[in-house]
């Protein structure tokens, strides 16, 4: 959020993941999307399956997280 806010007093401008433009939204930034340009997330989980519960369900809200747009 520190960067959005210098970008929004006009301090400069910044190349963000997605997840990082979900957080907050102001009204004096504007987004867009690099074309061509895809982030590759690994999730790495330790023992045989499956996972324990707590593992699975992040790994769920992670997916989900990464299905949703980041932005309008």
């Amino acid at each position: 959020m520190a960067v959005r806010a210098l970008v929004a007093a006009g301090l400069g401008v910044r190349v963000l993941p997605g997840l990082a433009l979900v957080a907050h939204h102001d009204p004096r930034v504007w987004v867009d999307r690099l074309p061509g340009h895809r982030r590759r997330v690994l999730a790495a989980t330790y023992g045989k399956p499956p996972a324990p519960l707590p593992v699975r369900e992040f790994q769920a809200a992670l997916l989900d997280t990464l299905t949703e747009p980041a932005w309008p």
